[in-house]
């Protein structure tokens, strides 16, 4: 059935948004494009972790964690091409897509991440946005030459279902985990990290998904646990925090890169550059802008 689509109406319609194309939607394409990259997502949980809401940031990080290891799961058991792989569709986007194409991860990611948010704002006229949104993420998807409609109406459907049960997971899990000894919390989101490294191994992207599970994971019990870390007052406060763990994060992460660059294998030094990274967001500076407040 999947393959009938990508060869008939499905590679039609990609066909048809980019013969209609021009460079308005280009840019929009493109920015929605950088709305579901490694970077924005970096950008924004910090600065909701450091400077807006410390409890939604944590809740954030491990619900896009989970729904992008699930993503790449799906992905490499359906193992579906994209619209670019064939004639006549041109990927529109500088990198290529992390992955096969089915479901579409932007689009999952469209729905989870920005439903999240919208539940905390608590305004009803926002789940008109997020609706926009989500279509528009799904019309790029496509306009870009990333992904076939059945690859978006996936990833919408996936992300719509992880935010229906989100709230009660919200409000049951956090108990249920503190009643946890510290040694065990420790030991579950450990494994948990190995286990997903283990399984994204020969999955670049998804290792790297992985690295951000184990050091985020780490340094967020270690900062619950240990550190107490408080948001600022004051929204120039809170500013010059972000922008400072901005440039601490950057110039740690830009080091690593360079330091590891030339050594093998690549996995273990991807894996210890993305963990590390996570652990500073999470438990360093927070550590730091604690002791120097």
């Amino acid at each position: 059935m999947l393959h009938d689509l990508e060869t008939g109406i499905g590679l039609d319609v990609v066909v048809w948004l980019q013969e209609h194309g021009n460079g308005v939607f280009d840019a929009l394409a493109h920015a929605l494009d950088f709305a579901g990259l490694t970077w924005f997502f970096l950008l924004t949980l910090t600065l909701i972790f450091w400077s807006v809401d410390k409890n939604l940031g944590r809740r954030l990080l491990f619900a896009l964690l989970f729904e992008l290891l699930f993503i790449f799961v799906l992905k490499s058991f359906f193992d579906r091409p994209r619209p670019y792989e064939f004639a006549g569709v041109d990927l529109l986007f500088s990198d290529e897509p992390a992955g096969q194409g089915f479901p579409s991860g932007h689009s999952a990611i469209a729905i989870l991440f920005w439903g999240i948010l919208v539940l905390w704002a608590k305004r009803r006229w926002l789940w008109g946005v997020l609706i926009v949104y989500a279509v528009l993420s799904g019309w790029a998807r496509l306009y870009g030459g990333a992904h076939f409609p059945q690859d978006v109406v996936a990833g919408w459907a996936i992300g719509l279902v992880l935010l229906m049960i989100y709230p009660s997971l919200a409000d049951s899990f956090p108990a249920n985990w503190n009643r946890l000894p510290i040694w065990s919390q420790f030991a579950l989101v450990i494994g948990a990290g190995v286990i997903s490294v283990a399984l994204s191994w020969n999955n670049e992207d998804a290792l790297t998904i992985a690295a951000g599970l184990l050091g985020g994971g780490v340094g967020l019990l270690v900062e619950f646990h240990a550190i107490g870390f408080r948001i600022a007052e004051g929204w120039q406060r809170r500013a010059m925090v972000y922008v400072g763990g901005m440039l601490m994060v950057a110039i740690a992460f830009v080091g690593m890169r360079v330091a590891f660059a030339e050594l093998d294998p690549p996995q273990v030094f991807r894996v210890i550059r993305y963990s590390l990274t996570a652990l500073i967001a999470t438990a360093v500076y927070p550590w730091i802008v604690t002791r120097v407040a």
